[in-house]
């Protein structure tokens, strides 16, 4: 089968405390999906032809190459296994996607040249340390909900919730800087999350809860009245997960996601309402 590059960093992190080990492998495999631009492959297969073939795709999703830091971090802090940063691993060989495509499926090798996984790490967040018209992450061809493909496919539309997460990126992972007694990367992660969430409040903030993203036209999603997606679930939940000071912004954003989006007949929580 398949493997999402994003499906099993997630899966890992459930299994830190009981499956250590497995959770190790699974990072050090994922990393290997990775180009030194700091982009992945979405999904890919090994396949063994004499040497290792990974066959899968290559997108402008924004999100999947934050998960390699973020497991990362958490899987150092929550093991104490600081060797694994210095576990030096490849890069996949191949020319980036051409202007105006949004991925390509083809068969991907390994190079040899080889860094840290620290080192990966940073290629990730510093590849998706992008800004747009509201000093947000440009949302490209979706981030998480894979179904706002379309949002910002022009590369100009922002997601709120992508500079939400990379801000607990940044924050998280500047730990890690600490650990490899490097300063300089450490404070600029730092002073990257007081930037974003600087950004977040000044921008996306409608009253009453945190709007989703900015389309490439520059409308809203996620905001009062809408006919579609008036509110989305995740950055309500991400602005607490993520650390937003304003504590208040935060309450009013997860009691907006309570009363507008729990199905208590059926037991659910919708992703956004109403649905496009």
């Amino acid at each position: 089968g398949a493997y999402g590059f994003r499906d099993q960093l997630q899966d890992c992190l459930a299994i830190i405390d009981y499956h250590p080990e497995r959770v190790k492998y699974q990072i050090l495999r994922s990393c290997t999906a990775q180009f030194p631009q700091g982009d992945v492959l979405h999904w890919f297969h090994p396949i063994f032809r004499g040497k290792l073939i990974y066959k899968g795709v290559r997108t402008r999703i924004s999100d999947d190459l934050l998960w390699l830091p973020f497991a990362v971090a958490d899987y150092v802090k929550r093991t104490g296994d600081r060797s694994i940063l210095l576990k030096k691993l490849p890069y996949l060989e191949g020319a980036p996607l051409k202007d105006g495509a949004k991925d390509e499926y083809r068969e991907f090798f390994h190079g040899t040249h080889r860094e840290s996984l620290y080192q990966h790490c940073l290629r990730a967040i510093n590849k998706a340390n992008t800004t747009g018209d509201h000093s947000l992450p440009l949302m490209e061809s979706g981030d998480w909900n894979d179904s706002f493909d379309k949002a910002g496919e022009k590369g100009v539309g922002e997601s709120v919730w992508l500079g939400m997460f990379l801000k607990r990126v940044c924050d998280g992972f500047s730990d890690i800087c600490v650990l490899m007694n490097d300063r300089e990367n450490g404070e600029k992660l730092l002073k990257n999350s007081r930037r974003l969430e600087a950004a977040i409040e000044k921008n996306a903030w409608n009253g009453e809860w945190y709007v989703r993203a900015f389309y490439d036209d520059g409308a809203v999603m996620g905001d009062k009245n809408a006919s579609s997606c008036e509110i989305d679930l995740l950055c309500q939940s991400w602005s607490s997960l993520c650390g937003m000071s304003d504590k208040k912004r935060v309450k009013s954003a997860l009691l907006s996601a309570y009363y507008r989006l729990f199905d208590e007949k059926h037991g659910v929580i919708k992703l956004f309402s109403p649905p496009f």
